[in-house]
């Protein structure tokens, strides 16, 4: 049987794809406002009122962050209709700001992909945070410290090279895990070698 993964490289996750998805990568644009209007720009007729919507909403996003996560449905093989995924994201110069905005598209990713489940899994397992109740923004954010973590940036460090959203969101991942010790301490003893987080 045919079958299809998306590796999101720094969440470390690969997917299972449906056969009518497709997942895209489009690494570092050089510039993604540029890259915005050129999408639009490529349809090369007029734009429906979905699709103006959409841009207006993808005009927005990036006016206050680096990265993007487009959902497009195209025509695929025999004329069947694909969800593509597709991030996008411009480097700021900055190692671990680009690392997390990186991070967070893959979480937005994962979301429409349908399988935002797995992330939730290993957050819960290693950090003892779970999405009920969290915006979606929010979830992004917890996601794009996560990817930090998963690629060994030091909590130290973080905090000293990011931004002030960044270092919320680390604040917040270093609250539950803080309270996960605690109430782990009370069932299994304060001997830390009973609780060990993925990082």
């Amino acid at each position: 049987m045919f079958s299809k993964n998306a590796h999101l490289e720094v969440l470390g996750l690969t997917v299972p794809l449906r056969w009518f998805q497709e997942y895209q990568d489009l690494s570092p644009v050089e510039n993604l406002k540029a890259y915005v209007e050129q999408r639009w720009r490529s349809l090369g007729r007029r734009l429906t009122t979905d699709e103006l919507y959409q841009r207006h909403q993808e005009r927005e996003k990036i006016k206050s962050g680096l990265g993007l996560t487009m959902s497009d449905r195209k025509s695929g093989f025999l004329g069947i209709k694909m969800d593509v995924i597709t991030i996008a994201y411009q480097v700021s110069g900055n190692e671990i700001i680009d690392t997390y905005t990186r991070a967070q598209q893959e979480t937005d990713a994962l979301r429409k992909l349908g399988q935002l489940k797995l992330l939730e899994y290993r957050l819960e397992a290693g950090y003892g945070i779970t999405f009920q109740k969290l915006e979606n923004d929010h979830i992004d954010e917890i996601g794009g410290i996560y990817g930090l973590l998963e690629n060994d940036y030091q909590e130290d460090e973080i905090r000293k090279e990011s931004t002030e959203k960044i270092r919320t969101a680390l604040s917040y991942v270093r609250r539950n895990i803080s309270a996960t010790r605690r109430s782990s301490d009370r069932t299994y003893g304060s001997n830390p070698r009973n609780f060990i987080p993925r990082k």
